[in-house]
């Protein structure tokens, strides 16, 4: 399936005549919105969690340019050397599999603060670092996801108060338009440095964007990148409804309300079966799923099917998971190593040796995103790279 589905969304951007609509309508749209941000006629709208290009598209192709699925650029001879997986096998031979990509150091490591790890997914490290970031004045503000009021799936959120950042931390699993306050950011003129968390495919949507000087106002704001390892890609619509019928749910998803709860049992081990979404009928009926149950329930095609980006080459700190309570955080630059030094330094996280359980499910977590796609990916563009 993997090399159809290349071909396929190749041929999307290929034709000029397309949209990201037809990214969408192929499953192969991770959510991010940055598609909207591009749009020089507003012609592309999000319906929760659907994209819609209307019919005032003027067929530019700026969507197509800075979609993340659009490997084009990644393949290209100034961006393909963040791949390159050699310096892990001198650090930790044990993981030297997993395609981590170009780093300066890595650490294991999970947050301090007990309260911290019980609201958050895994070590809590990505929650800390942006605390640092906040509370040490790095930043003048952090864009998250986060569940929104009357809608079915998670906004981008900005939040300047790092006190706010503990209330809201934890993955969220599902379609989240997290790259749809990027005019904001740019316009806004209280915010001067920014810090982003995004999945792998977000920060290559970022990294084109400092290529191209028509988003040089939005770039100069963003600070620090910090990527989330990913190796399922997003579940659509139709995979929770398909969850939500089977439990006897005949409301649409549009009709239901929905809220995250954390529901901590003895049998729950893994973080994503803690992690729950409550959906709620017009009667009062809630209906729990779990993360884990959404991310295993795709029968078809999704944004993964054609990533190769694992654990985020192009971000400033990448974090993933090394066991249920610790994370493998990995600094890419100079900026992302100086704020985990710094939240060790002020004590926000705590750092420990690998043992065998963090190798084992390292390379386990990691075997989805291996050298397949990659390699796929090279041949087609061995010819193109400039």
């Amino acid at each position: 399936m993997t090399l159809n589905d290349i071909e396929k969304s190749l041929s999307i951007f290929e034709n000029k005549n397309n949209t990201v609509q037809q990214i969408y309508d192929s499953r192969y749209c991770n959510f991010c919105g940055a598609c909207i941000h591009s749009c020089p006629v507003d012609a592309i709208e999000y319906l929760d969690p659907q994209i819609l290009v209307k019919d005032n598209c003027i067929h530019c192709g700026n969507c197509l340019e800075l979609c993340s699925q659009n490997q084009e650029v990644r393949y290209s001879k100034q961006m393909i050397d963040v791949e390159k997986n050699d310096q892990i096998k001198d650090f930790h031979s044990k993981i030297a599999d997993v395609p981590l990509g170009r780093f300066i150091e890595i650490w294991n490591g999970s947050s301090s603060s007990r309260k911290t790890r019980n609201r958050t997914m895994a070590g809590g490290i990505t929650t800390s670092l942006l605390y640092t970031a906040l509370s040490e004045n790095v930043v003048d503000a952090v864009l998250i996801p986060e569940f929104t009021e009357n809608k079915q799936n998670p906004r981008g959120k900005l939040i300047a108060n790092p006190e706010e950042l503990l209330q809201l931390g934890g993955s969220k699993y599902l379609p989240t338009l997290s790259l749809d306050r990027l005019d904001e950011i740019a316009n806004n003129q209280d915010i001067d440095r920014i810090a982003i968390t995004t999945l792998p495919c977000q920060a290559y949507v970022i990294k084109k964007m400092f290529l191209d000087t028509q988003y040089e106002k939005l770039v100069k704001k963003i600070n620090l990148v910090l990527t989330l390892f990913c190796g399922s890609g997003i579940p659509y619509r139709d995979d929770v409804e398909f969850f939500l019928k089977a439990k006897g749910v005949t409301e649409s998803l549009s009709e239901l309300k929905v809220i995250r709860r954390r529901e901590r049992r003895i049998w729950r081990i893994n973080p994503q079966d803690i992690e729950r979404y409550i959906f709620i009928t017009k009667d009062g009926k809630e209906v729990s799923i779990s993360s884990s149950r959404i991310l295993r329930c795709k029968t078809k095609p999704n944004c993964s099917t054609i990533c190769p980006d694992y654990t985020g080459y192009f971000s400033d700190v990448s974090i993933g998971a090394s066991h249920i309570s610790a994370n493998i955080i990995i600094a890419r630059t100079e900026k992302g190593r100086e704020l985990v030094k710094l939240a060790i330094e002020k004590e926000f996280i705590k750092t420990k040796n690998f043992s065998k359980i963090n190798n084992f499910l390292i390379n386990f977590m990691g075997k989805n995103k291996r050298d397949l796609k990659r390699k796929l990916y090279r041949e087609f563009f061995k010819n193109k790279q400039v």
